[in-house]
């Protein structure tokens, strides 16, 4: 493989991490807004 695939991979990879971290993190903080308004 060469770098330039390599790098793209990569970034890809690295959002693709960063958009699920985000989700997960929306999804908790959701939860809890339900959690503390019953």
């Amino acid at each position: 493989m060469t770098i330039e695939i390599k790098t793209m991979i990569q970034d890809r990879v690295k959002l693709f991490q960063t958009k699920v971290h985000y989700n997960v993190a929306s999804v908790v903080e959701i939860f809890q807004r339900v959690q503390s308004s019953v």
